[in-house]
């Protein structure tokens, strides 16, 4: 059984339908190959796909493909070169950088959940607004009669 591929970062422009495609979905092999023809026909979805330790995918600004694999790949590298292309042995892909996470984060752990109980005691209502793909966001009011709701439906991964 193949592990799942996850989209990270997702940005860009998408259909109405948002369901599914946020940061740290797991997609099927078939809709990974998807996303890829997306980027790479510049369409207006952009993500990185990955199987963390094993394989990554970055299509960048400038329609590069970089691969990364925990194995060597002289096989795919070869059929690569056959079909007229130009692979390049690269450490990392140089566009990685401007996506990666920040090195200091707020997870929304149950200590970041309980200073939102504590502020929504003195203050009675709040604004959350959740980060769920690269450029789409939600804002949520929450209240202590609507914060387990609003915090149950929060998509995997949001960035706060």
């Amino acid at each position: 059984m193949q592990p799942p591929v996850v989209n990270r970062g997702p940005a860009g422009l998408f259909p109405p339908d948002l369901t599914g495609y946020h940061d740290g979905a797991e997609v099927s092999l078939a809709v990974a190959l998807e996303l890829v023809r997306a980027m790479l026909r510049d369409s207006g979805a952009w993500c990185r796909l990955e199987v963390e330790g094993v394989l990554t995918v970055h299509v960048g600004w400038d329609q590069y493909v970089y691969v990364g694999s925990d194995k060597p790949c002289g096989g795919a590298v070869a059929r690569t070169r056959a079909l007229g292309l130009f692979p390049e042995r690269l450490t990392g892909s140089p566009h990685a950088a401007q996506h990666d996470e920040p090195a200091a984060s707020q997870p929304a752990d149950e200590a970041f959940w309980a200073r939102v109980r504590a502020t929504l005691a003195v203050r009675q209502a709040l604004i959350l607004e959740e980060g769920y793909v690269g450029n789409a966001s939600r804002r949520h009011r929450l209240t202590g009669a609507t914060l387990d709701v609003v915090r149950a439906g929060l998509a995997p991964r949001a960035r706060w």
